[in-house]
């Protein structure tokens, strides 16, 4: 009882940053249901306690310690990159590897279904599924268009907008059901501990809870449009607001998930009455059984070895000088002009240093350009936040010619701004360095954090009015004369 205490105050001594986020993160309204996961993670052990009590503890802490090391490296690494929902995901691993070192894998295996569960009290898949909120869009647009259309309505639809002949319905992000698929899945991993015996069975009820979650979101689209064309005046999210994304997602879903759920177990009882038993006898082999018999020394090592490593890479601010006034005002006939906003969503960004300035050319057209500089990130302030979701939705890969002759990868995308659309070119900057891609951008800055303890970024974004930019050979020229020679600029600003 003194080992499992003592490394039990160690490890949260160690994650008591990601552990304390999650905590606090059950105060506010959009996380409330936080709490609720956890009661129910409590609930699975207590419903298993006699169970748990028959396993033989055979600790393991050799190869269980493998597993908190590696728990731990994600912990360092989600630290050195600001990365807070990579060391929530760390506390998980870190405690499988503990349990594994302590009791044993036989343990392990029989706790490992609800500590997984505990990843739902993380903001993991809403930071997950949310990067991809337009591929969810699309396809639930996609699916209710064929419904639609598979119900005699005629329908068209680009990308998220659905044209029907009453009315025109655009699936917005929050229409996307991102966060009614998470909770659907988080419903489903209970309702499969406890309903369901095969491991196999398990999986298929929470992957079906995925694809129930879309389906469910997609039907509620359509009924939309069927509501719509027979009145045409109420409100268009039904009687008493039946078809508004949580009643009828949750709903809908959940009467899916049951019926799937009485699928998975007809299943499990064919399998049951055609499958031979088995007797399983104890041949006295034990996994880990020749490993030391005290687990305690190895498991001190690596957490306080951690706590170490955590303790030395944390950034500093980058105290080098930068002077963003220095990016220049004039590229051939484009002349800029400082302003306080350009009244782009991008702009707001909480950077340490920006500048925003309207370029003006000889086609009469605006070029609107904004930098942003970090001196230093972190959970609060960092290059990566809400502000950039209109430019990553759509983004691509652009190669163009550098200052040397090199070739440069900057970012293209393509965002509504108001009544109409717009395009944008942006890239990032390490040290000078051009990073088109935001997971080779988190290395270099996780890097330059182990190495300098620094982990200062810019970020440089220039839109135009889309209409400017649907012809080749303009695309063409503006690329040659604005964006090239920008690029060049920054690289040469950010060099130090």
């Amino acid at each position: 009882m003194i080992r499992v205490a003592a490394a039990g105050a160690l490890f949260l001594a160690v994650f008591f940053e990601p552990v304390a986020t999650v905590v606090t993160g059950w105060t506010r309204r959009s996380q409330s249901f936080g709490i609720i996961i956890f009661g129910l993670f409590i609930y699975m052990l207590w419903a298993r306690r006699s169970a748990l009590r028959e396993i033989p503890v055979r600790a393991e802490p050799l190869r269980g310690s493998v597993l908190l090391a590696a728990g731990c490296g994600m912990l360092v690494v989600g630290k050195a990159g600001s990365m807070i929902v990579l060391q929530e995901f760390a506390i998980i691993i870190a405690a499988m590897g503990l349990v594994w070192a302590l009791w044993g894998r036989s343990c392990l295996k029989s706790v490992t279904f609800p500590l997984s569960y505990l990843v739902f009290t993380f903001p993991f898949f809403p930071a997950l599924l949310g990067k991809h909120a337009a591929f969810f869009q699309n396809t639930s647009a996609f699916l209710a268009a064929k419904i639609l259309s598979l119900g005699g309505m005629p329908v068209s639809r680009e990308g998220e907008i659905i044209t029907l002949p009453h009315v025109v319905l655009d699936v917005v992000r929050d229409c996307s059901g991102i966060n009614h698929i998470i909770a659907l899945m988080a419903i489903s991993m209970p309702m499969a501990y406890f309903t369901l015996k095969s491991r196999w069975t398990k999986a298929g009820l929470v992957v079906s809870s995925f694809f129930i979650g879309i389906f469910a979101n997609s039907m509620r689209i359509a009924l939309i449009g069927v509501w719509t064309r027979f009145h045409p005046n109420a409100d268009i999210h039904g009687p008493t607001s039946l078809l508004i994304t949580s009643w009828f997602i949750m709903g809908f879903g959940l009467v899916l998930m049951v019926f799937a759920q009485l699928v998975f177990r007809k299943m499990e009882a064919r399998d049951a009455g055609t499958t031979p038993s088995t007797v399983i006898r104890d041949t006295g082999l034990h996994f880990g059984a020749k490993t030391a018999s005290n687990p305690l020394p190895v498991i001190l090592s690596v957490l306080v070895a951690t706590a170490l490593v955590a303790h030395f890479t944390v950034p500093r601010r980058d105290a080098r000088p930068v002077s963003l006034n220095l990016f220049p005002a004039a590229f051939g006939d484009w002349t800029g002009e400082d302003v306080a906003g350009a009244a782009e969503q991008f702009e707001e960004q909480d950077a340490d240093l920006a500048v925003r300035r309207i370029y003006r050319g000889p086609s009469g057209s605006d070029i609107k350009v904004y930098l942003g500089y970090y001196s230093l990130q972190n959970e609060d302030k960092k290059i990566f936040n809400a502000w950039n979701e209109a430019l990553e939705s759509n983004s691509r890969g652009m190669t163009l010619s550098g200052a040397q002759g090199e070739n440069l990868t900057i970012l293209e995308t393509r965002y509504r701004a108001g009544n109409g659309w717009r395009k944008a070119y942006y890239w990032y900057l390490v040290d000078g360095r051009i990073i088109a891609d935001r997971y080779r951008l988190k290395l270099a800055l996780i890097r330059n954090v182990l190495a300098h303890r620094r982990n200062s970024a810019a970020i440089v974004v220039v839109s135009r009015a889309d209409a400017d930019s649907r012809s080749g050979s303009a695309k063409s020229d503006f690329i040659r004369s604005f964006i090239q020679p920008a690029t060049s600029a920054s690289e040469r600003l950010f060099s130090r």
